[in-house]
């Protein structure tokens, strides 16, 4: 990556794939506050990546489980203490919300990547079909993936 941008990353709470730690990278610009204190009410939204919804700052925010969205084997039961407010890059329709909480399982910080992370060796079409918009090789054990915030918002497809 030659381009220094800033970016959150957080450990996800999934088992290791070939060796490596997974993690969920969002652009800066996508990240809008961390949260601690809301309380989660489960809904009955018929996806099971959607935790319920958070009342927080007098909204009603969907809350996401990314580990589900993907389908990752969880690496053990973790009640997340923070959760990212991000925003989508979609315009607002009756199936697309613009903003929705992610769980963060472990912590989250903000990091400029260096030179040393580097594009994986993934199709555009296998990024496709997973639902992502990039993967990143970083350091020799782990693996950060770009997920696609406005796939995740569309909760009418």
């Amino acid at each position: 990556m030659t381009d220094q941008i800033e970016t959150a990353l957080f450990k996800a709470n999934v088992l290791p794939v070939r060796g490596r730690q997974i993690f969920w990278l969002i652009s800066k610009t996508q990240l809008e506050h961390v949260v601690t204190d809301a309380e989660v009410v489960q809904s009955p939204s018929g996806h099971p990546h959607v935790q319920g919804i958070a009342h927080w700052q007098g909204l009603s925010i969907p809350v996401i489980d990314l580990e589900k969205f993907y389908n990752f084997k969880l690496l053990k039961d973790v009640v997340p203490q923070k959760r990212a407010l991000v925003k989508t890059l979609v315009e607002q329709n009756s199936d697309t919300v613009q903003r929705f909480l992610v769980n963060i399982p472990y912590d989250i910080r903000l990091v400029v990547l260096s030179e040393e992370c580097k594009p994986a060796r993934v199709t555009q079409e296998e990024l496709d079909k997973r639902g992502l918009l990039g993967v990143y090789e970083w350091e020799k054990d782990k693996l950060l993936l770009v997920p696609d915030l406005s796939r995740i918002a569309r909760f009418g497809n």
